[in-house]
């Protein structure tokens, strides 16, 4: 019985957690976090903007851009890596600060590379 509950509630839900990934959020205190890049991209992500997709062209054509359009993905994904750095951080200084040293060098060789990338596209 209890196997059901966790999967309709979702992970976060084990051990009488939270019963939505915003009520995780509001416990962990990132509540503006959560309103800042859930909401837009599961706005994104479920369609919710596909009017907004329709764009008069020259008057007479009507064109679409598709709807899982690579428009704004750079920006998408830095502010993935950015959760993703935060994160990483958080347990780095919260729980192994004795690895502190080591996450820098890894950022400065894996993930700041990966970032210049990301800038560097254009016409996104």
């Amino acid at each position: 019985m209890k196997d059901n509950k966790i999967r309709s509630c979702g992970w976060y839900s084990l051990w009488d957690g939270p019963q939505s990934v915003r009520g995780v959020a509001l416990y962990l205190k990132m509540g503006a976090l959560y309103e800042a890049l859930y909401r837009s991209w599961s706005n994104d992500t479920h369609g919710e903007g596909a009017i907004k997709r329709a764009m008069n062209g020259d008057g007479k054509i009507l064109q679409l851009t598709p709807l899982r359009s690579p428009q704004g993905l750079p920006s998408m994904c830095r502010n993935a890596c950015q959760q993703c750095n935060t994160m990483t951080l958080f347990i780095v200084h919260g729980l192994l600060p004795h690895l502190k040293e080591e996450a820098k060098q890894k950022y400065l060789r894996d993930v700041k590379p990966g970032l210049v990338f990301i800038d560097s596209i254009q016409g996104l």
